[in-house]
Parts: C-alpha cells; sequence; structure tokens
C-alpha cells in the first residue's frame, strides 16, 4: 500500500485527506466525499423507520432518497472524470483506499430504498453493490496484511468502512429486501471484523505512536 507521490503535479501531498486541487486548479474529488450521499441516505432510512412506528409521511424520506441518489451520482460522475490514474492511487493510498467503499454502501441503502417501489431491481441491487462492498474490504485488508515490511502499514479507523460497516449496513437491507439468510452472514461478517479489526485498531491507538496527521480525522468513525 504504497503513497501517491508519484504524481505531486496531482497530488501535491501523499495521504492527505485534504487535497482540493488537481491539474488546472480543478476541485479534487476525494473518496471521502461520497460521504455526503452516505449521509442522506442514511437519514432518510431513518425516516423510513420513523414511518412504520410514527405515522411520518413517506413523501420525506423518498424526497431524500432522490437527493442522496442525485449526489451520489453527481460525485461518480466528478470522480471518475479525473482518470483511471487518480482511481487507481486512491486504492494505492493507505488513507484514501478504505473510503473508496463508502459509494457501495450507500448504494445499498438507496437499492434497498429503491425496492418499495421496484422489489426484484432494489434486491438485485443490494446483493450487487453488497459484494462490491466485501470485495473492496477484502481486497484492502488482503493489501494491509501481505505489505512488504520496509514500514509499518498505516493503521487507521478508516479500515472499518468496508470491513464492520459493510457487514452491517449489508445485513439490514439485506432484511429489507427478505434476503435472511445471507442477511445473518453478512451481520456476522461485520461482528467478526469488529471483533478483529477492531482489538488492531484499538491497539494500535493505545499503545503505538501519535497516528499521522493525515488518517487523523478517521478518528470520527
Amino acid at each position: 500500500m504504497s503513497g501517491i507521490g508519484e504524481e505531486p503535479q496531482l497530488t501535491p501531498r501523499p495521504g492527505r485527506l485534504g487535497r482540493p486541487l488537481g491539474r488546472g486548479g480543478r476541485l479534487r474529488v476525494q473518496p471521502a466525499r461520497f460521504s455526503v450521499a452516505l449521509g442522506l441516505a442514511g437519514l432518510a432510512t431513518a425516516w423510513h423507520a420513523a414511518g412504520v412506528k410514527l405515522g411520518t409521511p413517506t413523501a420525506v424520506p423518498n424526497a431524500i432518497d432522490v437527493l442522496a441518489a442525485a449526489v451520489l451520482f453527481m460525485l461518480a460522475g466528478l470522480y471518475a472524470a479525473q482518470g483511471r490514474r487518480h482511481v487507481l492511487a486512491d486504492l494505492r493510498d493507505p488513507v484514501q483506499a478504505p473510503f473508496m467503499a463508502i459509494p457501495s454502501i450507500a448504494a445499498m441503502m438507496l437499492a434497498a430504498a429503491l425496492a418499495r417501489q421496484a422489489f426484484a431491481a432494489g434486491r438485485a441491487l443490494v446483493v450487487i453493490f453488497l459484494a462490491v462492498t466485501i470485495g473492496i474490504g477484502g481486497w484492502l485488508t488482503g493489501q494491509w496484511m501481505s505489505h512488504d515490511g520496509t514500514r509499518q502499514p498505516v493503521v487507521h479507523p478508516g479500515y472499518y468502512l468496508p470491513t464492520i460497516a459493510g457487514g452491517l449496513v449489508g445485513a439490514i437491507t439485506l432484511a429489507q429486501v427478505h434476503l435472511l439468510a445471507l442477511a445473518d452472514v453478512s451481520f456476522g461478517l461485520g461482528v467478526a471484523s469488529w471483533l478483529l479489526l477492531g482489538s488492531v485498531v484499538l491497539s494500535r491507538l493505545t499503545t503505538g505512536e501519535r497516528l499521522p496527521a493525515a488518517p487523523r480525522p478517521t478518528l470520527a468513525i
């Protein structure tokens, strides 16, 4: 999991969460930006749940879902427009890489909302985006574990996103589309990741050196 110092004209400092500009002064869209869509999708999910118990109007969460989908598509377009090199660089960056799972997690939640209107399509999309999320988590964890030993890998709470969050959100969305057996498996994956990665990250934060400035904002996770 090397940094991306080989592209200084695009990314001035490796591992930074706050790289605002790319080539030509254009806005640099980072994977963490997708958290806007994730937050909106989560808010809509909360409103849907409240509607069942409190009888709140469905127009509110439906509008938030539409807004979340629009934001997700917009960010995806802007991110993809930066080119393949940016995507590969972010996948190699130990700070940015875990945030690559955010779009698929947000898409899972929106797919579960879509299932209320088009059940078969929403159900299929939930399974597809869960598979993407698990794939990202597995690949990142494998890269983390197979580092060459020349330097200590950057361990931070960002790795909770594609593993713990992916598994637990997957369990919720799978249950919403009535795939209960898969939901149980996804829940188990999330809990197992919590126990395994949680202990590693907590040990790093409490007994290791101070977390570098770049991944320090991931403590909010």
